[in-house]
């Protein structure tokens, strides 16, 4: 047998069909997707083929016990660790070792084999400067470091030494060990640090391989959330990828021999990823704007509206010029993955291109869109565009004074087909910067209609998550209004930043209307409140109380009454009664909401006070 290997496994109790390709294959998906699940089904299918060789586990939460002598994990031990009493197993364990999920496993695998040891000696001798003993303690598997660069450094217990190295001596006496054809890891980056998970990586891949009875080549399954754990710059290496994007969606892998990835612009992209790429293989929304401007200002605007865009599943990936958003979206499209768009207008006037991409495979609008004559959003778009072209060729002049205002047109182009791109951005932006009345007296009125009919597009290709920057590039919606200086954008992006950051909340929205809704739907329109569960909980106490508030004389007695109500909710406020009002303040310094006390008197209605005070306080 060889590669590719087909199995059946079963996830969640639904039967899933993989192949693996190559000695690797790695798993992608953000927590809850089902990604150990799907390795334990894995290891039952690999099982049943490799049984003349090991197939083992290494769990994520692979300290295990080993952490009881390492922290207080019950709470009762008053700050004594027993570092020096740290054992891994014992001698009866050695039979087990491979079924042994956690460190302990692969630290019975190091004391046993010389030869493994030896292998994990001399890279933590040489690499780390680290020696390694091991005792065996009436009957109990100890093992000790040393620093090799100092030979007066006394020996230490390993429940003193960085998790991590633990981890690396656990994880490459896995690797090593020949009697293993099948090593299963789960999120094998687990305490390393970057530099360390490229050297698990590099001695990951010198072992990974189709197992024989003479080798150690072993095949590797692991499940990762670092980018640094996996190679993607080839199509193979993109075949040897799964993805779980959902506990309820079947893990999905990618035919390296599909037509998208034989394009060439798709295959320099996977020549040329960066980081940030293989770190938005994570999300399930790749949210992709143009330049590192746009990424500035739209992580600002997340974090200045608390939207935790990240949280929502969303990333924020720069990409150059018009050729790598749409290589980067169908990339990202056979991965399972729907991204979220902030573009430049050119991106949408050069080529009708990427709106058709865009709007490819939905039924959904296609129906809305009939109701309006369109045949579909491919329709809509082809056409919109295409009588866009044509008006702005035809009716330059019309719009031309306006236009070369704008900082798309430069008039330095010689190459016509160049002029004409000019042309067209800069029309496209000056259409939503004069007044309607000038537009509708302008070639007829065709201008009003076309913007009228862009403005439709727009709105459709907002549904799939496509904004188009209106105005032009981002620094034409900078408070100076001009787009000039981009010898800068970074220096220039960072001042605005920080005039933004001064201005109020409807003011920010209205200056950078296009990249704020933007967000907001990389939000999901998710806005972390709390002032939101404040009212709920104010709301649960307080009318009551109001409502006997003539009975009540003092402040204990208001507290007692609120107890009564809800003694949970009640504990969160304090209570005053002062000239027939109560005052009603907050206790807790964690609870991040302004406005408070809140004074409301018998006559008052307290849901009406409350609601409006809440809402003061979330504006």
């Amino acid at each position: 047998m060889e590669f590719p290997i087909e199995i059946n496994c079963m996830r969640f109790g639904v039967k899933t069909e993989l192949l693996i390709r190559s000695g690797i294959t790695t798993i992608l998906g953000p927590n809850g997707s089902g990604k150990t699940q799907l390795m334990r089904g894995m290891q039952q299918a690999l099982g049943s083929i490799f049984c003349s060789k090991k197939v083992v586990f290494v769990s994520a939460g692979r300290v295990g016990q080993f952490e009881s002598y390492r922290a207080d994990c019950d709470g009762q031990r008053n700050g004594r660790i027993n570092y020096d009493g740290a054992q891994f197993a014992y001698k009866k364990d050695v039979v087990r070792q491979h079924q042994i999920e956690t460190l302990n496993g692969g630290f019975l695998t190091f004391s046993s084999r010389p030869d493994i040891r030896l292998k994990v000696q001399e890279r933590l001798r040489k690499l780390l400067q680290r020696e390694v003993t091991v005792n065996w303690d009436t009957g109990s598997l100890k093992i000790f470091f040393s620093t090799s660069s100092d030979p007066e450094a006394k020996e230490y217990s390993a429940g003193r030494e960085a998790s991590g190295l633990l981890h690396v001596v656990c994880l490459l006496a896995r690797l090593y060990d020949d009697d293993i054809g099948v090593l299963f890891l789960d999120e094998p980056e687990v305490s390393l640090h970057p530099q360390l998970q490229l050297f698990l990586q590099n001695e990951i891949s010198r072992v990974a391989g189709y197992p024989t009875e003479n080798s150690y080549k072993k095949i590797i399954i692991q499940a990762t959330h670092s980018a640094e754990m996996f190679s993607l710059r080839t199509r193979d290496d993109l075949s040897s990828l799964i993805f779980c994007n959902s506990a309820y969606a079947l893990p999905l892998q990618i035919d390296p021999e599909h037509e998208v990835l034989k394009g060439r612009k798709v295959q320099n992209l996977l020549a040329r990823l960066r980081h940030g790429h293989k770190a938005a293989l994570f999300a399930s929304k790749p949210f992709l704007v143009e330049g590192i401007s746009d990424e500035y200002f739209v992580n600002f605007l997340s974090g200045h509206f608390d939207f935790h865009i990240e949280a929502t599943g969303s990333y924020v990936l720069p990409v150059l010029g018009n050729d790598e958003l749409l290589s980067s979206v169908k990339l990202f499209n056979l991965m399972g993955k729907k991204c979220i768009v902030l573009t430049d207008p050119d991106t949408l006037v050069d080529s009708s291109k990427f709106a058709l991409h865009m709007l490819s495979d939905q039924p959904e609008l296609d129906q809305e869109l009939a109701k309006d004559g369109h045949d579909s959003c491919h329709q809509l778009a082809k056409k919109v565009l295409d009588d866009f072209k044509k008006l702005v060729a035809t009716n330059w002049d019309d719009i031309k004074q306006y236009a070369c205002q704008h900082a798309y047109w430069s008039g330095e182009q010689e190459d016509a087909k160049d002029i004409e791109k000019e042309k067209r951005r800069a029309a496209f932006c000056s259409l939503f910067c004069i007044p309607d009345e000038e537009l509708r007296a302008m070639a007829g009125g065709a201008f009003l209609i076309i913007k009228s009919r862009l403005e439709k597009l727009l709105t459709t290709l907002t549904c799939v998550g496509c904004f188009v920057l209106r105005k032009g590039a981002i620094e034409s919606y900078y408070l100076d209004g001009t787009a000039e200086g981009n010898s800068d954008k970074i220096n220039r992006v960072l001042q605005e930043i920080e005039k933004a950051s001064a201005l109020s909340i409807d003011k920010v929205k209205a200056q950078y209307g296009d990249l704020y809704d933007a967000v907001k739907f990389a939000a999901k329109g998710v806005l972390i409140d709390e002032a939101e569960s404040m009212q709920d909980m104010l709301l649960n106490v307080v009318p009551a109380v109001v409502n006997r508030l003539s009975n009540i004389t003092n402040a204990q007695e208001a507290a007692q009454m609120a107890k009564r109500l809800s003694p949970e909710k009640a504990s969160l406020f304090t209570y005053e009664v002062s000239d027939s009002k109560l005052v009603v303040g907050l206790k807790s310094p964690i609870i991040d909401v302004k406005g408070f006390p809140i004074v409301i008197s018998k006559d008052d209605n307290p849901y009406k006070l409350i609601e409006e005070a809440i809402r003061n306080i979330t504006s």
